[in-house]
């Protein structure tokens, strides 16, 4: 057997150490408080087996100790437990290092041997090792400190090497972490120029919307209840492009148009879409001037609910104008946003 294999041994052993230990309290604790003479010989015999695999453990670590060529004498056991000696039957002997300090022991019986000795005698064994053997150890230490300091260095040059990679991404985990603001999104203006109704939903309008991108989205609304079809019609409206795309009722809807609604009693009572400022064309950023540093997302991750933490604070104000935290929502250079009669309401 190899030095591994006395290492597994050696882990084994002080496993058996600590779950004999460990026994022996909970017995010592039934023995003084427990009426239940049931569980005490249940945990005597659990003591006894782990005692046999603990000293069968021992005797291979002696035997791999002999192989190389470690000498081993037996010693006398202290008893450190207060357990009286009746409940610890088979108590097998100890042994110690020849050279080692007297102190140090190693010590078989359950009461006194914990991995600090285990560790000490391990140490004074191979300090006590043949001389001869002591070069080939040497010699294989020499590669292995080569061997940690090259395995350093590169983990220092792939640190360096991801060091730009981090510092790119820390920006967008710090701004996601941070609390949101209308920045996030990206708002445009856009028209719609065609619209029809759902075939599988009876209060969603499909519509066909020109952003300024070159191509129409397809975006589903839900204001079958609140406007005629004739009405949204080359309607220039303003709309949330940069939500992950929903499949509803089987129509993939590429956005969302952004409305006052009045709500009573969690019932929406009336809706209407926000209107640009004239001068308006499909592409324009709808932005909030106090808010409006750097570029919104490319999409929102649906998984940190960024509009939905928005939405307390996206709201008309008392003359019809929607806000963020108070403020306008504006087309640079062309005015601001209104709706036509709903003030002090929720925007959608």
């Amino acid at each position: 057997m190899d030095s591994a294999s006395a290492n597994a041994a050696k882990s084994r052993a002080e496993k058996a150490e600590r779950m004999v230990a460990q026994l022996q309290y909970q017995l010592e604790y039934l023995k003084l408080n427990a009426r239940d003479e049931g569980a005490v010989k249940e945990l005597l015999q659990a003591n006894e087996k782990l005692r046999s695999r603990r000293d069968e453990l021992k005797k291979q670590l002696e035997t791999l100790e002999v192989q190389h060529g470690v000498k081993i004498v037996p010693l006398p056991v202290t008893k450190t437990s207060a357990l009286p000696s009746s409940a610890v039957p088979g108590k097998t002997p100890g042994t110690e290092i020849v050279g080692a300090p007297p102190a140090k022991k190693l010590c078989v019986s359950h009461e006194a041997c914990t991995t600090e000795e285990l560790t000490d005698v391990a140490v004074t064994a191979a300090a006590a090792a043949p001389a001869p053997a002591a070069a080939p150890v040497a010699a294989a230490a020499a590669p292995s400190e080569g061997a940690a300091d090259k395995k350093a260095k590169k983990k220092e040059k792939a640190a360096k090497g991801d060091k730009g990679a981090k510092a790119e991404g820390g920006g967008k985990k710090q701004q996601e972490a941070a609390e949101p603001d209308y920045s996030r999104l990206n708002v445009r203006v856009g028209k719609i120029v065609s619209v029809r109704r759902h075939p599988d939903a009876d209060g969603l309008y499909v519509e066909e919307v020109d952003v300024g991108e070159g191509e129409n989205r397809t975006i589903c609304s839900g204001l079958v209840k609140f406007c005629k079809m004739e009405d949204l019609q080359d309607r220039i409206a303003i709309f949330c492009i940069n939500l992950k795309a929903a499949v509803l009722r089987g129509i993939p809807s590429q956005g969302m148009i952004l409305c006052a609604e009045r709500i009573v009693d969690g019932v929406s009572e009336a809706a209407e879409p926000i209107k640009p400022p004239t001068g308006s064309v499909p592409g324009d950023r709808v932005i909030v001037k106090e808010y409006n540093a750097g570029e919104p997302d490319k999409q929102l991750n649906p998984k940190k609910k960024v509009f939905e933490r928005l939405k307390p604070d996206l709201q008309t104000n008392d003359e019809c104008i929607p806000c963020y935290k108070g403020h306008a929502f504006e087309v640079e250079g062309k005015g601001i946003c209104r709706v036509d009669t709903l003030s002090k309401c929720q925007i959608k």
